[in-house]
């Protein structure tokens, strides 16, 4: 799927979950911003170490989509993720095990001026 298919699905997909909401309602935090957004993957070979992490991160109250497929296990970072930011988890992941970060292939969404339309 090319970056720019890609992009418009990921506003379509999160211009839909946003609800209207009344003027006397609190504003609140729906979905991340697509900054926030990341997909984390690891090789699958390393798929005992990646479930023991998501283990730690689950108990700390953070929890996201995670998969396998094509040799990989992936974190999606995205709207499903609840308890802290792609960022944070990020951060979690390079300084709780440096040896593991290595082999995490992390593509993050970058906005573009065309997201904001």
């Amino acid at each position: 799927m090319s970056e720019k298919i890609e992009r418009h699905l990921i506003r379509k997909h999160y211009k839909s979950l946003r609800k209207p909401m009344s003027s006397s309602e609190r504003p609140i935090k729906i979905l991340p911003t697509v900054q926030e957004w990341a997909l984390v993957s690891f090789p699958i070979e390393l798929a005992e170490e990646v479930y023991k992490i998501e283990d730690e991160l689950s108990d700390k109250g953070i929890t996201f989509d995670a998969g396998a497929g094509f040799g990989k296990r992936d974190w999606q970072l995205d709207w499903s993720l609840s308890g802290a930011t792609a960022e944070q988890v990020i951060k979690y992941l390079r300084e709780k095990h440096p040896k593991l970060y290595p082999f995490a292939e992390i593509i993050t969404q970058e906005p573009s001026d065309d997201d904001e339309t």
